[in-house]
């Protein structure tokens, strides 16, 4: 088993903040060799690490996505058929696991956002505060 140790060219600097402790040596371990006699408990406690490795890294991912997303209002609905609709929009990236590299839909402008409904009845609300930027491009 490897270990991150400082001075190896993999490990990030803040990852092993200098110690204010002049007087204590640190010591650090950079690698475990294990023996057995059956090779297969060691394949089983392996396998268990690999298993515990991958959940940790996706549990690290989805806090790190989970602390980008802000809590966004709902979109206001106009019911009347006086808003503006662009039908016949295909969006990037797909929604859902269609197979398709395109969502073919209509685009609808509402009091506080957009709402994109594809073929299928799936929709994507798009509040007006949350975009950064738009491009106008004339046909």
């Amino acid at each position: 088993i490897n270990f991150h140790a400082p001075g190896t060219s993999f490990v990030q600097q803040d990852m092993f903040p200098e110690s204010n402790r002049s007087k204590q040596t640190l010591i650090y371990l950079k690698e475990l060799n294990y023996r057995a006699e059956d090779g297969r408990n060691l394949q089983a406690v392996f396998r268990g690490l690999k298993e515990l490795q991958k959940r940790q890294r996706t549990r690290e991912l989805e806090a790190n996505t989970m602390k980008d997303i802000k809590e966004q209002p709902s979109l206001k609905l106009i019911k009347d058929r006086s808003r503006p609709v662009l039908r016949d929009l295909n969006v990037k990236p797909q929604l859902g696991s269609t197979g398709r590299n395109r969502a073919v839909g209509t685009l609808e402008a509402h009091q506080n956002g957009f709402r994109f409904t594809s073929s299928r009845a799936e929709h994507v609300d798009i509040i007006y505060r949350n975009i950064a930027h738009a491009i106008f491009q004339p046909c």
